[in-house]
């Protein structure tokens, strides 16, 4: 997108209310999830906070927020008040936690850190209850003879837990907005774990 054009696209939410909405609700939120995440132990202080920021990403594309102007869906924000972010944030960051506990191999095979990755999804979401039963959801499609996760049903659950929360109950999705929404959630949750593989290597224990 071009300077031009990113500044009509930004003067647009604004003077919709957007962005001013926007601030007000997921701005508060990541706010809230970011202290909290500051508070856990080394290294999931630093795991976590990829891992809401990958969760930042999906919402705003999701709400054309970013600085795309032909998102492949869209989701009127105005229409998310602040309770709905939570849902929206708690969904995202436990099938992030979901991948580290099924997915990859160190966690998967350590019950430390697996038991450490739960606790701490619990204590940024503050809803033990709602993360427990959405994990549970998830681990159906967890192939233990196999060792496999079949993603492209677990992105299905995952928009389907989004479409309620946005009003959207019932919404189905065409092949190509399929596979657009599985590939932002797997691209998201790559580029932070790649993120957090670089800070750790760099930094070490605190």
């Amino acid at each position: 997108m071009n300077s031009i054009v990113r500044t009509f696209k930004r003067f647009a939410d604004v003077i919709s209310g957007r962005r001013s909405h926007w601030s007000k609700t997921n701005d508060a939120v990541i706010g809230e999830m970011w202290n909290r995440i500051r508070d856990l132990e080394y290294p999931n202080d630093t795991i976590f906070k990829y891992l809401l920021v990958a969760a930042d990403t999906v919402v705003e594309e999701l709400m054309n927020m970013g600085e795309t102007t032909q998102a492949i869906i869209k989701i009127d924000c105005r229409k998310i008040d602040i309770g709905k972010f939570h849902e929206l944030y708690l969904i995202l960051l436990t099938y992030f936690s979901f991948l580290l506990l099924f997915v990859n191999k160190k966690v998967r095979t350590t019950p430390k850190l697996r038991e450490s990755i739960r606790k701490s999804v619990d204590q940024i979401t503050n809803r033990p209850d709602v993360t427990g039963r959405i994990l549970g959801q998830l681990s159906i499609y967890h192939s233990k003879s196999l060792n496999e996760v079949y993603m492209g049903q677990v992105a299905d659950r995952i928009w389907q837990g989004i479409a309620e929360i946005a009003g959207l109950k019932g919404a189905t999705m065409d092949l190509e907005r399929h596979v657009y929404f599985r590939m932002l959630l797997e691209k998201s949750c790559i580029d932070a774990l790649k993120a957090v593989r670089t800070e750790l290597s760099n930094t070490g224990p605190k």
